[in-house]
């Protein structure tokens, strides 16, 4: 039986095997044995799964803290008399993120190259929860699970590793890896794909991992998705831990969306339906869309799930897309999207006197400490509306009821001809990989 040594306090799971011997017992008081579901569970928990955190200035380099400055619907303000190069937003996030807000090839500049910040950390803790992950989905079929409580658990530990690590993998190829093409994907490079839980190393060889084709990272995905959905409908995620656990809900969410990104429609369409007829999935009503009142909290029924941190809605609100002067807003293009009746248009925006700029101003909710609701790593019910309604039409079918869901109707228009742009060469990038949209 293979054993793997972990740190109870800290939640950290070792990297090497180890017999089956009294070493341990002697030389180290604090690191034990994987024994049972429970265990992984808590390392599931504390090392796969990222942690809420506090966000005080707004949008950095930070991991996956930089994802919404790459979208087209994000602007900046410049400078002027009220906002010039003393103020907090461009101190703290207008100009450091100056390389990725306009796509340089070295991101890590500000601007006027003064200075130069790290560019791994997303890299690096990815890659790090992966490992997590794979040691999880190595052992976990050998710990005992033989009684009903055990074995609720097991299933669904099982189905939340393999989900964390395709989520994963999935926001690595869409910053690193080339965009998914059908007929290119055999060979188009992606990123490295490490499933194994040991370290690997060949002295021999100049570098120990190599890219992978996008095709291999997606199949990848799928084969993970898949699983998670297969597990967790098994046994279901408890209510009380749905926000920030994977659910079956969840995970065919995000298997919808990367079948969408591989133009397999129609196993994105059955992906997709199988979540809006959820009797679990709810939309939010149209009476929680309140001026003044934000709109994505932990309370919000159609949240799925989210990890992470929101760094579009910091503690200080003069750094998070505000509109000002020395700031980023919201593009007039997004703003004009939507038409004067929606009511998203009132609660989410607002107008700033400064500037004439569009500002983000109550979609999320702002909190003294940690903001549970990510602004990268979240899924929502509504995704899942605009994703079967997009692989329907796609296929060429009429939306069949989805594209008349009020509040979707609009989103799933843009997105619609977004993709079409994309696929005709006509818009920057693939419009579906940058970021999670602001629109919906």
């Amino acid at each position: 039986m293979k054993q793997y040594i972990f740190s109870l306090g800290l939640g950290l799971l070792a990297l090497t095997t180890v017999s089956c011997n009294d070493f341990l017992d002697q030389y180290s008081q604090d690191l034990v044995v994987a024994k049972s579901v429970t265990d992984l569970n808590e390392l599931l928990i504390g090392d796969v799964y990222l942690r809420s955190h506090e966000v005080d200035k707004g949008m950095n380099a930070g991991v996956y803290g930089f994802v919404n400055a790459l979208d087209d619907d994000i602007n900046s303000t410049g400078t002027s008399q009220q906002g010039n190069i003393a103020n907090t937003a461009w101190t703290h996030t207008l100009a450091p993120l100056y390389g990725y807000f306009t796509w340089q090839q070295d991101v890590r500049y500000n601007y006027g190259a003064t200075n130069k910040a790290g560019d791994d950390a997303t890299w690096k803790t990815l890659y790090s929860r992966i490992s997590h992950a794979n040691n999880i989905i190595d052992i976990i079929d050998e710990m005992p699970h033989a009684t009903k409580e055990d074995e609720a658990l097991y299933h669904r530990v099982k189905g939340e590793a393999h989900f964390a690590r395709a989520q994963f993998y999935l926001a690595l190829a869409n910053l690193y890896g080339k965009a998914y093409r059908p007929d290119s994907a055999a060979t188009d490079l992606c990123v490295p794909l490490k499933l194994t839980p040991h370290v690997e190393h060949d002295k021999d060889k100049p570098t120990q991992f190599e890219r992978a084709t996008t095709g291999q990272v997606y199949a990848q995905i799928v084969a993970d998705l898949n699983l998670a959905v297969e597990q967790l409908t098994l046994s279901p995620q408890p209510d009380r831990y749905r926000l920030h656990r994977a659910s079956a809900e969840a995970a065919g969410v995000l298997l919808s969306r990367t079948l969408l990104y591989m133009q397999r429609w129609a196993e994105a369409e059955q992906a997709a339906k199988r979540v809006v007829e959820s009797p679990r999935v709810k939309l939010a009503a149209l009476t929680d869309f309140q001026m003044g009142k934000p709109f994505l909290t932990r309370n919000n029924p159609e949240v799925l799930f989210s990890q992470g941190a929101n760094y579009v809605a910091a503690q200080d609100k003069g750094t998070s897309l505000t509109g000002a002067p020395g700031d980023f807003c919201v593009t007039r293009d997004l703003y004009d999207s939507y038409v004067d009746t929606d009511v998203r248009k009132q609660v989410f925006f607002s107008v700033n006197g400064l500037s004439d700029s569009i500002s983000l101003s109550n979609k999320y909710e702002r909190v003294t400490g940690e903001n549970h609701i990510s602004d990268g790593f979240l899924l929502r019910a509504s995704e899942a509306y605009l994703n079967l309604a997009e692989a329907q039409a796609m296929q060429g079918k009429r939306c069949r009821g989805v594209c008349h869901v009020g509040p979707l109707a609009a989103a799933t228009h843009r997105r619609l001809h977004a993709h079409a742009a994309h696929r005709s060469g006509t818009g920057r990038g693939d419009p579906c990989r940058t970021s999670p949209r602001i629109l919906f």
